[in-house]
């Protein structure tokens, strides 16, 4: 029977470490989704707006490099607007890493305008901001030819 009660700690052992190791995991997902999705989802999607509606402008210069373009304006307005010179619902301004952030916006659909020394029109775009805390929309590519010699980037 000794030899029987030996055999059975390693397997007690084994089975104490597995649940263990799956109770880890467990904390480590919860960490993270906690991480990337802060403070109490239903409250967000119940007062019917976004946290935050990110994204990023660069520039593409003559000679195909990318960098950050900071300063830009960008300016939100509801779908329908047909003079982007009306006042927006928010305006912004890139930070020196090309990021814009706007916050608090109601789901559905914008479009938001990009500035060149915050009164020449670049381009717009169409977005759509779902129904979740954090929108990240997709880069913003503006060509050389469209930045004014000068112009902060």
């Amino acid at each position: 029977t000794n030899e029987g009660e030996l055999t059975m700690i390693p397997r007690f052992y084994f089975f104490i470490r597995a649940k263990l190791l799956l109770m880890v995991k467990y904390i480590i997902l919860v960490t993270i989704f906690h991480l990337q999705f802060p403070g109490d989802l239903s409250a967000q999607t119940e007062n019917n707006t976004a946290e935050f509606v990110r994204g990023k402008v660069i520039s593409i210069l003559s000679d195909n490099s990318i960098i950050p373009a900071a300063n830009f304006k960008l300016t939100l307005h509801r779908v329908g607007t047909t003079n982007l010179y009306s006042k927006p619902i928010q305006i912004k301004y890139t930070g020196s890493n090309g990021f814009y952030y706007f916050e608090k916006i109601p789901f559905g659909k914008y479009i938001l305008a990009v500035w060149r020394d915050s009164k020449v029109l670049i381009n717009k775009y169409e977005v759509t901001v779902s129904r979740k805390p954090y929108n990240d929309l997709p880069p913003i590519f503006l060509k050389s030819a469209k930045i004014k010699t000068g112009t902060s980037l």
